[in-house]
């Protein structure tokens, strides 16, 4: 009875552990954010589309009670940030850097127009994630085929981002 009993123990802290490894693991990405007019005042219901640069992907959601939008489980890469609403001029923002492992905040404000006119950022924008604390780093293989490695592996790279302790 007592062997079973430590057998159980055991095997719920394998159990335990690993799950919290896999947790670990993920390397998709959230964008979110609030849609508001110029005096701060949310917008419901206003169309938001993130678009994936390299890609093309395309994903939409609506804005809910609060203003909120959420792009839950995103791929890492440069996106394209789009909304529209009655009574609001377009808004469009290129270069929205989502890295792995991220969630990235993004406020959007929609001026007061018709729907034909468009207003477009066209500067990058800087990944701002105040919503959670963490830190992720992302390298290319470019980069570690051109660095000084022993082996050139992804193994090897590990040491290389900010904050990995040996």
């Amino acid at each position: 009875m007592l062997r079973h009993l430590s057998f159980s123990r055991l095997a719920l802290i394998v159990l335990f552990t690993c799950s919290c490894l896999l947790n670990a693991q993920e390397f998709r990405s959230t964008l979110a954010g609030r849609v508001v007019d110029q005096t701060g005042a949310v917008i419901v219901g206003a169309k938001v589309q993130a678009i994936e640069m390299g890609t093309n992907s395309r994903y939409e959601t609506d804005t809910n009670n609060e203003g909120l939008y959420n792009f839950p489980l995103l791929l890492p890469g440069q996106y394209e940030l789009r909304a529209e609403a009655k009574g609001f001029q377009g808004f469009s923002q290129k270069g929205i850097l989502v890295n792995a492992n991220a969630r990235v905040a993004q406020e959007i404000v929609l001026s007061v127009g018709s729907a034909s006119d468009s207003v477009t950022i066209t500067s990058d924008a800087a990944p701002l994630e105040f919503i959670r604390a963490s830190a992720a780093q992302s390298i290319t293989a470019n980069e570690i085929a051109n660095l000084p490695l022993d082996g050139h592996t992804a193994l090897d790279a590990i040491y290389l981002g900010f904050a990995v302790v040996p």
